[in-house]
């Protein structure tokens, strides 16, 4: 009897491009967003190009990292594109306070080996 082998499904662990709206509370009002997860891959990469290194020392541009972060993350907002000149441009506010709870920690610890499956 030939056994019919279930053919492995690695599609369903590819990222889609897929956009997922978002909705933000800021003082009140809310602001719909067009967001992407961003890969592992992605973020590995961005955490890497954030670091920056003195005599001797090594530290960690968290505003680099942030900025980078948004462009990635938000594929489209009422204000046009999320680009430097657009992020730059805010003040500490309320709206940064909302974007920033769009970035993914950097240094985040998994400590369940479950969380590593659904990523």
């Amino acid at each position: 009897m030939v056994e019919n082998k279930k053919e492995f499904n690695w599609q369903q662990y590819q990222m889609s491009d897929e956009s997922v709206e978002v909705n933000l509370t800021v003082d009140g009002e809310v602001l719909t967003l067009s967001t992407k997860k961003m890969s592992s891959v992605k973020k590995q990469k961005l955490i890497s190009s954030c670091y920056v290194y003195g005599k001797g020392t090594v530290g960690f541009d968290h505003e680099k990292y942030g900025r980078e972060a948004l462009k990635q993350i938000v594929v489209d907002a009422p204000w046009g594109p999320t680009n430097d000149l657009f992020l730059i441009s805010l003040e500490d506010s309320p709206l940064t306070d909302a974007l920033a709870t769009l970035v993914p920690d950097a240094f985040k610890v998994i400590e369940d080996a479950e969380e590593l499956k659904k990523d």
